[in-house]
C-alpha cells in the first residue's frame, strides 16, 4: 500500500468508521450472533427498568431468570458430569453450588461485561442483579437458539474465558462456618438441632440451624455434618448473607 492510500485509509478510519451499535456488545457477549434480540433485550432489562407491552404486561427479566435458573443448573450439571468421571454425586453437587451460587454468578456477569448491558434503575450496590441477569440470559438463549447453543455459551464464553471448573475444587464451601463467623461478628448466637426424620425421608439425618433461638432453616444428609451443612447453606440465603 503506497503512502498516499495509507494515509487515506487512516483518515477513513479516524473519521468515518461505523459507530458501533448495541447489538454489537451484545454479540461479543454472546459469542454469536441471534436471529431474534427480543428475548434478549428482555433479559437485560431489570425489574426496577420494567416497560409496558401493548396489552399493559410489565417487559422485564423476571420470567426469563425463573427459567434460566433451571437451564443454567442443567448446563453446570451436565458439564460437571462429563468433566468428573470418577467423583460421586457429593462431590458433584458441592460443585455445582459453587457454580450456581449468587456471588459467583454476579461476579461472572461483572467480568464478562453486563454492567455495560443491563438496563436497570438501581444504585449500583446490587451485585446480585448482575447473577440474575446471567439466569435471565439462560433463559433467553434457551428460548431463542435452544440447549445446544446454551451449552456452547457456557463452554465458550464462561469456561473457556473466565471460569475453570476444575480449579474450583479448591475453594471452601463450608456453609456451617461461613454461619457461625457471620454469627460471631454480628453477636448472633447459632446452634444446631438434630431432628428425628420422617420414615418416608431416604436421608436419615435432618438438621435445623437456629438463629438467636430461631429454626431458621432446615437441611437434609447422609451424615450429621452433612446435614447441618445444608442448614447452614439454607440460612446463609434466607438471610442474605454472600455464600
Amino acid at each position: 500500500m503506497t503512502k498516499i492510500k495509507l494515509s487515506l485509509f487512516r483518515f477513513w478510519r479516524q473519521f468515518f468508521k461505523p459507530k458501533e451499535r448495541p447489538t454489537d456488545k451484545l454479540i461479543a457477549f454472546l459469542g454469536f450472533i441471534p436471529k431474534d434480540i427480543t428475548y434478549y433485550e428482555m433479559a437485560l432489562r431489570h425489574p426496577s427498568a420494567t416497560l409496558k407491552d401493548a396489552n399493559g404486561l410489565p417487559i422485564n427479566n423476571e420470567r426469563l431468570e425463573f427459567l434460566g435458573d433451571a437451564v443454567f443448573e442443567l448446563v453446570i450439571t451436565e458439564a460437571l458430569y462429563q468433566l468428573f468421571p470418577d467423583k460421586q454425586e457429593g462431590f458433584l453437587s458441592e460443585m455445582r453450588s459453587k457454580v450456581v451460587c449468587r456471588r459467583t454468578l454476579a461476579q461472572l456477569g461483572e467480568k464478562m461485561g453486563l454492567p455495560q448491558l443491563l438496563h436497570h434503575n438501581t444504585n449500583g450496590v446490587a451485585k446480585n442483579i448482575y447473577g440474575n441477569a446471567m439466569e435471565a440470559i439462560f433463559g433467553a438463549i434457551f428460548i431463542e437458539a435452544g440447549y445446544a447453543q446454551c451449552r456452547e455459551f457456557a463452554q465458550k464464553q464462561i469456561f473457556n474465558k473466565h471460569l475453570n471448573l476444575k480449579s474450583l475444587q479448591e475453594k471452601s464451601t463450608d456453609y456451617k462456618s461461613r454461619l457461625l463467623q457471620w454469627g460471631q461478628k454480628n453477636g448472633k448466637n447459632v446452634t444446631y438441632e438434630q431432628e428425628t426424620p420422617f420414615q418416608s425421608q431416604t436421608v436419615p439425618f435432618v438438621a435445623w440451624a437456629i438463629v438467636e433461638g430461631e429454626k431458621v432453616a432446615m437441611g437434609c444428609g447422609y451424615s450429621k455434618r452433612e446435614s447441618e451443612q445444608a442448614a447452614s447453606k439454607e440460612t446463609l440465603n434466607k438471610l442474605h448473607i454472600a455464600i
